[in-house]
């Protein structure tokens, strides 16, 4: 079949238990949720993830996801205003927009080809890692490139191939999400299986001596 591709904007919120979850989740201290709740609010309220879903096959989609190059600016502003919790709360709460934003990209895919979406499959750990080009170039778009590292750019971006059925999955969301993933340090992922790791948009920003006091 001839490809076909459309571009979607996401609108993606976090409610206050969100947030809290997320307080927990990535280690805050209580007394951290007031900052947390303001980078939120101002910074990520009311963003839109802009997705773009391309047809492979009858059953193959292409999808990419991002944030937009506007809240790597933010979060770059911050880390050289010596802003470095506030960059990292930034992370973080990219991260659980994203995650939400997989469910959002389902729901419209299910809506669209009435088939339900089955396993994920993301290049470097489901399919190999130039396989990325080949989706990004395959979806037309502009807005999401990666480097020779095969990093995405802009950073809070996601890229992955989905596989449509005809019968809904027996998995949850995270769980297919979750199946073949590599990052052992991810938040998201089982207290029982996590190693001790520290996350990587952690010591991107802090470096590897933790978090400055």
């Amino acid at each position: 079949m001839s490809q076909v591709a459309e571009h979607r904007l996401l609108q993606v919120d976090l409610c206050e238990s969100d947030i809290k979850n997320i307080c927990g989740r990535y280690h805050f201290e209580d007394i951290d949720l007031p900052l947390l709740q303001e980078v939120y609010g101002s910074y990520l309220k009311g963003c839109m993830i802009s997705a773009y879903f391309t047809w492979l096959e009858e059953d193959r989609i292409a999808a990419v996801l991002t944030l937009g190059k506007e809240i790597d600016e933010v979060q770059g502003g911050l880390m050289e205003g010596g802003k470095l919790s506030e960059a990292y709360m930034l992370e973080c709460l990219s991260s659980e927009l994203l995650m939400k934003a997989y469910e959002k990209a389902d729901d419209f895919l299910q809506d669209r080809t009435k088939l339900w979406c089955g396993m994920y499959e993301f290049p470097g750990s489901d399919c190999p890692i130039e396989e990325l080009g080949n989706l990004l170039l395959a979806s037309g778009q502009k807005e999401v490139t990666c480097n020779e590292a095969y990093a995405l750019i802009p950073q809070k971006s996601v890229a992955y191939f989905v596989r449509m059925q005809r019968e809904k999955s027996k998995m949850k969301r995270e769980q297919s999400l979750c199946a073949n993933c590599k990052n052992y340090s991810c938040n998201n992922r089982r207290e029982e299986e996590k190693e001790k790791a520290v996350p990587y948009g952690y010591m991107r920003i802090f470096g590897k001596g933790g978090k400055n006091k």
